[in-house]
């Protein structure tokens, strides 16, 4: 049985789910049960509605790295939501194919969800007429089913580029080049939101999962939270959770990252944007990346230990951290600058935690002994060694330090400093390849 996680939280299958149960305790066969949406606190909830006697669990981590996610706060007094939709979506469509006329060729679409059918009329008609082209058009419940096919078949072909649809595009929607999936306020729980949004990069390319609310926007969906029992049964607690994964959990005083929050929820253990290589930052990583922090000095031993360039005000950014690991062909000069900006970043994080400095925690340990790490080697992302016994990577000409990555020497500095390449894990091991 494919999306098993519906017999619990759409209460339109409840009737033919009671009688799948009866014809599960009569007859004695195995079941497999398949979902991509099944929080670990609901699994025995679904046991004791399936009435299943032996139980078996096989769980795979959920996380997307290929989606960026972000929450835009609108305020309504100075700006129009529906405006600042819009904005974004002829932001995205910039990176699309275009013919020589400046016609749209090529496969990427978009996906708009609104929470009532009557919102996404409205809008979409407005995002026709702000867009210029007639390549919007609405799904939800109310329409027939001969309409939504006819509809989602225009869509795939690529006569609709964007659908601006209630939660009716749900089950069975499989569309590899969804650039992004945009939200018209929250969706009504976490659940529904995972679904939504992993609609998009499907193809393993880029794409972007933007909420875009509101204060007004959130008074006008308070019925849903008082309505959620009708749908969710005892389940109730989702739109909640939702709300709460949008205002930001903070943790220690620190925002938590939305991958992690999200991870957290579907999984039982979540990864953050910085420690999964590769991923698309979302919108509060990143902003804890542009940050200037200033970095106070460690007491040691109950004594304030004073270290050159440990109260620097310090700020890096995913994009200059790569400009300034990366040793390309200039002026001395240049390098001369980038290698004393290296060194006395190494200085700054001198027995600390990189994930943890980043992200605005207490940072008085090494990487390879903190808690926050998803349990595996962050080079190769295996989890059958540790960092300090990774061997995978490897650099040219012996230019960088085989063990963290650092560069031994640019414009004739030795920005690795007196520590050899052997006792390197001394120095800068855990260092400079978080950074990167």
């Amino acid at each position: 049985m494919d999306e098993a996680h519906v017999s619990l939280t759409h209460r339109d299958f409840r009737p033919d789910m009671e009688k799948l149960v009866i014809v599960m305790r009569t007859v004695p066969v195995p079941v497999l049960l398949l979902t991509a949406t099944m929080p670990p606190s609901m699994e025995q909830d679904l046991r004791t509605a399936l009435a299943c006697s032996v139980w078996e669990v096989i769980r795979a981590e959920t996380t997307r790295p290929e989606i960026g996610y972000e929450v835009m706060e609108v305020n309504e007094e100075e700006d129009d939501l529906n405006v600042e939709i819009a904005f974004r979506i002829k932001k995205e469509m910039r990176k699309w194919s275009r013919g020589r006329n400046g016609e749209l060729n090529g496969n990427e679409r978009g996906i708009v969800y609104c929470l009532q059918k009557d919102w996404t009329k409205d809008l979409c008609k407005f995002l026709n007429a702000e867009i210029g082209e007639e390549i919007c058009d609405v799904y939800h419940a109310d329409l027939s089913k001969e309409v939504r096919t006819a509809v989602y078949r225009e869509w795939v072909e690529g006569t609709v580029k964007i659908l601006v649809a209630t939660s009716a595009l749900g089950l069975g929607i499989d569309y590899g080049q969804v650039r992004f999936v945009i939200h018209q306020g929250q969706s009504r729980s976490l659940i529904d939101f995972s679904q939504e949004s992993g609609r998009g990069g499907r193809d393993g390319k880029e794409a972007h999962s933007v909420i875009f609310t509101s204060k007004e926007l959130r008074q006008k969906c308070e019925w849903i939270e008082k309505k959620e029992s009708e749908w969710a049964g005892h389940l109730t607690g989702g739109f909640k959770a939702m709300k709460g994964w949008v205002e930001g959990r903070t943790v220690a005083g620190v925002k938590e990252c939305r991958r992690m929050g999200l991870g957290l929820y579907m999984d039982g253990k979540g990864t953050n944007c910085l420690s999964l290589g590769g991923c698309i930052w979302c919108d509060v990583c990143e902003e804890a990346m542009g940050k200037s922090t200033e970095i106070e000095s460690e007491s040691e031993s109950g004594t304030e230990v004073e270290r050159e360039g440990s109260e620097m005000n310090v700020e890096w950014s995913q994009s200059t951290i790569e400009e300034n690991m990366i040793v390309a062909d200039g002026e001395r000069g240049w390098q001369v600058d980038t290698a004393i900006k290296i060194r006395e970043m190494m200085s700054v994080f001198h027995k600390r935690c990189v994930l943890c400095w980043v992200n605005e925690m207490s940072a008085k340990h090494e990487l390879s002994d903190c808690k926050e790490m998803p349990g595996k080697c962050i080079r190769c992302q295996s989890r059958d060694h540790s960092l300090r016994d990774c061997m995978n990577v490897r650099y040219k000409g012996g230019y960088c330090c085989y063990k963290c990555g650092l560069p031994q020497r640019l414009g004739g500095v030795h920005v690795h400093g007196e520590i050899s390449v052997e006792a390197c894990e001394e120095g800068y091991m855990d260092k400079m390849l978080p950074l990167c």
